[in-house]
């Protein structure tokens, strides 16, 4: 049985929190929390609704993640990420890091210059990117020798009550 770690703080209610000593303790400890709210997100341009994203849903993104990165060879390169942040790029930038790889942020209002430069000191293998980028992926992922992996964007959402 798991140790409990207990925090106190003199103007806060005590919390209890499991220690957790892998990626795999994490995963199943969203698990528990299951239908409980992990993300919230205000609707952007062209979406109806705000969105959320439940533990459950999210654990699962991050597995399926961290598998088709490993189908792809990509478990434990080095995977930059461009674009603006989402419940789909951070359950990739976690599954990058449950197959034993790095994460490479790069910033998506440099330029393709500077980006490039970024790319090849970072010796990254795939350029994963998402909405708000201004670079020339073409030219990136020719100049680098990368892949061009997936366009991320908020792909899940809690189910309508």
């Amino acid at each position: 049985m798991k140790q409990r770690i207990r925090i106190q703080n003199k103007d806060k209610t005590a919390r209890i929190y499991l220690p957790i000593e892998s990626f795999a303790d994490l995963i199943a400890h969203m698990k528990e929390h299951g239908g409980k709210t992990a993300f919230m997100w205000n609707a952007r341009e062209g979406e109806e609704k705000d969105g959320a994203i439940n533990y459950e849903l999210f654990s699962e993104e991050i597995e399926l993640a961290a598998a088709a990165l490993t189908e792809e060879g990509l478990a434990g390169k080095r995977v930059a990420f461009l674009g603006l942040p989402s419940v789909t790029y951070a359950a990739f930038m976690l599954a990058v890091l449950v197959t034993g790889g790095v994460i490479v942020p790069l910033d998506r209002e440099r330029s393709t210059e500077d980006i490039q430069a970024l790319l090849r000191r970072s010796d990254a293998s795939a350029l994963f990117y998402g909405a708000g980028v201004t670079a020339d992926l073409d030219i990136l992922c020719k100049e680098c020798s990368l892949r061009l992996v997936c366009a991320m964007e908020n792909s899940l959402c809690l189910p309508e009550s």
